[in-house]
């Protein structure tokens, strides 16, 4: 039972618990679509700010992209996206991070760096609710598997096309757990063996000590050939080491941690792995 209004600007719920039952509850939110978009269209047009579409989703939503330019000549470029499930904290964190360097406080990374943000990468799926899907019920968090084919997911496809042709030093994603029985801050550690060459390798093995020294959890191992290896060999991360050689990891946050720590450790990961790869 739900009364909208019980107090003014409140929602008050009726939730029955059966008898040794326990009820957990987050005051996480999700950032919506509309937030992201008026957002943008107010720094769009500010100094090293660049904001452009990859393209319409099924429901004539644009799928943004921002573009932060280093103060460096011929920087390096590294790319940083928002997890698809709008039930978890990536969007939230990706516009938090934007906001960050809007504030000055990503300066040692733009020294280093341009960096890419993609803070909506399934707006259909935002605006609908949905955790893993878009308006035509594709999967959008396993559908790179057919990415650069033309018959993929539309928002899977100009994610693909963007991040193939630019071709980034890393690639970070922030999704977040909801699971009381999970651990804050996890990244996925995938195999080194999946990387298709000597020099990716190496890349990729400076990236995940990167990661796993601000990570304060052990990684979800992805070793090749293992049952959850073979569950994302269709998920963008897999796709970028597998194709590209472009080392790159599923960064979980949790639910139940504040939104400002959420962020805070964001940046973390980010000036970390900034650290160590942009030399």
């Amino acid at each position: 039972e739900v009364e909208i209004d019980a107090v003014k600007n409140s929602c008050r719920m009726r939730v029955t618990v059966q008898a040794e039952a326990s009820l957990d509850v987050s005051s996480m939110y999700w950032m919506s679509g509309s937030q992201v978009y008026e957002r943008l269209g107010q720094v769009e047009g500010e100094k090293g700010v660049r904001v452009s579409s990859l393209g319409q989703t099924a429901q004539s939503r644009e799928i943004p992209l921002i573009e932060l330019e280093s103060r460096r000549k011929n920087a390096p470029l590294c790319a940083l996206g928002a997890t698809p499930q709008c039930h978890e904290l990536g969007t939230i964190a990706i516009m938090g991070i934007f906001e960050a360097a809007l504030k000055g406080k990503l300066e040692g990374v733009l020294e280093r760096c341009s960096l890419a943000l993609l803070p909506l990468s399934n707006p259909d799926g935002n605006a609908l609710g949905s955790c893993m899907t878009n308006a035509l019920r594709q999967n959008v968090i396993f559908g790179f598997g057919a990415a650069g084919s033309g018959e993929g997911a539309v928002e899977c496809e100009r994610v693909w096309d963007y991040l193939s042709r630019t071709r980034p030093l890393f690639f970070l994603e922030f999704h977040s757990y909801p699971h009381l029985n999970r651990p804050s801050f996890r990244p996925y550690d995938v195999d080194r063996a999946l990387f298709p060459d000597d020099e990716s390798r190496r890349r990729g093995e400076t990236f995940f000590d990167a990661v796993n020294k601000v990570a304060p959890n052990p990684g979800v191992r992805l070793e090749a050939g293992s049952a959850i290896e073979k569950q994302f060999r269709p998920s963008l991360i897999s796709r970028l080491i597998a194709d590209l050689g472009v080392p790159a990891t599923l960064y979980k946050l949790h639910n139940r941690e504040t939104v400002a720590d959420n962020v805070d450790h964001s940046l973390q990961v980010l000036e970390g792995v900034a650290t160590a790869m942009c030399r």
